[in-house]
């Protein structure tokens, strides 16, 4: 629980533009890594490696700090296990719209194609609403021709292909 106390007065720090939150995430690092006590609620299951990285990359975000998010969005990723889709899918989203953000035109392509893999195998409203929000800014000109092109792709799929609920 102090764990997730410290993440959510550092993500309100961020928000409030102070860079003291970042020092901060070390503090919550230490307390997670104490591991669970026996006071704290069952369902606190959910604050793991992958949780404080993806806060950690939100108050990075949130400090204009984006090409540092780039990668603890990535970190969020790669700490997601393969059977959490629909985690997956949101964390993904969250990493494309930090690289398209910072102009990693590949690396938004490879993040692209990994969500397109996943459309259809995850119902996320969070990640739907959040890659719409993302998808547009990839059809100025400035954006790379194939990347671009993988960005239309997945409209397309996103908004043609994904399954009736």
């Amino acid at each position: 629980m102090t764990t997730l106390f410290v993440v959510r007065k550092a993500r309100a720090l961020a928000q409030g533009g102070d860079e003291q939150a970042l020092t901060l995430f070390g503090q919550a690092r230490s307390h997670y890594e104490d591991g669970l006590r026996d006071t704290d609620p069952k369902w606190a299951w959910w604050v793991d490696e992958r949780e404080l990285a993806w806060h950690e990359g939100m108050a990075l975000a949130d400090l204009g700090r984006t090409r540092e998010a780039v990668g603890k969005f990535e970190q969020a990723v790669a700490a997601t296990a393969s059977h959490q889709v629909r985690s997956r899918y949101l964390h993904l989203g969250y990493s494309l719209g930090a690289q398209v953000q910072v102009g990693a035109w590949n690396d938004a392509e490879t993040t692209m194609r990994q969500i397109e893999a996943m459309v259809g195998q995850a119902a996320s409203t969070r990640a739907e609403v959040l890659l719409a929000g993302i998808l547009p800014a990839l059809t100025h000109k400035r954006v790379p021709g194939s990347t671009r092109d993988t960005a239309k792709q997945l409209t397309l799929l996103l908004n043609h292909g994904a399954p009736q609920r």
